[in-house]
């Protein structure tokens, strides 16, 4: 270490020194330019994934609320065929409980 100390800069030397601190920098600089070209495209990389997320959502609520409403119809058109079950028997003069009976079985499937 005290050759260090003791050591003569001469103009070589001096440019040596500053070609080493200009390469460091370089080097800095463009790995410093990498990682913020990652970490660029790795937000618009979320900003994609986001929209996504948000239009697999709306998508989510909509089908949601389709089956909502296929619900409601099948529910409507089991009690439209339960009244038809039950005038259909009346109509025969079947007893109102075979016709009930009947209509459990609808409300199985």
């Amino acid at each position: 270490m005290d050759d260090i100390d003791h050591l003569e800069l001469t103009p070589s030397l001096l440019a040596f020194y500053r070609s080493k601190i200009n390469e460091l920098e370089n080097d800095q600089t463009t790995s410093l330019l990498d990682r913020l070209k990652h970490v660029e495209m790795s937000a618009q990389e979320r900003n994609a994934l986001e929209r996504e997320l948000l239009e697999y959502e709306d998508d989510l609520d909509q089908t949601q609320q389709d089956i909502d409403h296929l619900r409601n119809a099948l529910v409507r058109e089991r009690r439209a065929v339960i009244q038809l079950v039950e005038e259909n028997a009346q109509l025969r003069g079947h007893p109102p409980s075979h016709a009930k009976s009947d209509c459990r079985t609808l409300w199985r499937v």
